[in-house]
């Protein structure tokens, strides 16, 4: 067997005796994307993306193929907790309809209550 036909088989020879022997076959890695960070940064903009990107370790297998991907999806999960935080400080503060003192109302056209 020539070397070209043992590289060919997967496998090499051992000069010293001329015998093929079996190369260990190394499992490839999967590029990791950028696409858990393309999510973030779009999430600035709207954040239903951050919500998406929380999202899409859900529909792909392995979740995270790379550290990259781990950390991108981190970031999302962080932009989504701070989003839900303000939707529900903005919620909070939208119905309030009296300010702090005595209960009076805030005096505002848009209060219904006023």
């Amino acid at each position: 067997m020539s070397a070209m036909e043992a590289g060919q088989l997967g496998q090499q020879l051992n000069h010293a005796s001329q015998v093929a022997v079996p190369v260990a076959q190394v499992k490839r890695q999967p590029a990791a994307d950028w696409s858990d960070w393309i999510f973030f940064a779009v999430g600035w903009i709207c954040g239903v993306a951050w919500i998406a990107g929380v999202m899409r370790p859900l529909c792909r297998h392995p979740r995270f193929p790379a550290a990259r991907n781990k950390a991108g999806w981190i970031a999302n999960v962080i932009g989504t907790v701070a989003l839900i935080g303000v939707i529900i400080a903005v919620a909070v503060l939208a119905s309030r309809h009296v300010d702090g003192t005595n209960g009076v109302c805030c005096g505002s056209y848009y209060c219904y209550y006023c």
